[in-house]
């Protein structure tokens, strides 16, 4: 079961979310996990996400 929540699928659909979830709130914190997530995702997974602007 591990191995399916690990998915780069399920990763990306995650990711995904949190991006239109960032996107309404622009809360800094939240994005500088989501960035570390992305780089980790783009690492080990296709399709690339682009990485957020945190500015």
């Amino acid at each position: 079961m591990g191995f399916v929540l690990s998915s780069c699928g399920i990763q990306h659909i995650i990711i995904i979310n949190d991006l239109k979830s960032y996107e309404s709130s622009f809360d800094p914190e939240f994005c500088d996990g989501l960035v570390e997530r992305i780089n980790l995702f783009n690492v080990e997974c296709e399709p690339k996400v682009e990485i957020v602007d945190c500015g």
